[in-house]
């Protein structure tokens, strides 16, 4: 019967929601796909995300080492810079006031 029950999941259609880069912008794009073939979308994601998961726990953890052992002289700063920042004020006509 399992066996009955993974051969019609082949044939089952699923929908689901996946981040794509459209035009040089991440959009939220809705997915139609058999089963089959979502269970092997996300393990083609899986090393990625277990490799992202491991460097933000690993960040978290030093920088809780570090507030922890901060002293009234030291300060702990953070900053968090998206992929496609651009720093344009240097390049700006008019400057900053």
């Amino acid at each position: 019967m399992a066996w009955h029950l993974l051969l019609s999941c082949e044939e089952v259609l699923a929908k689901y929601q996946q981040w794509q880069t459209l035009d040089k912008r991440p959009e939220k794009v809705t997915i139609t796909a058999t089963i089959h073939d979502i269970v092997d979308a996300l393990r083609a994601q899986l090393k990625d995300f277990l490799v992202h998961r491991f460097i933000k726990r690993n960040q978290a953890a030093h920088f809780a080492q570090l507030i922890a052992g901060c002293d009234g002289c030291s300060v702990a700063l953070q900053v968090d810079f998206s992929e496609n920042a651009t720093l344009l004020q240097q390049d700006e006509i008019q400057s900053a006031h």
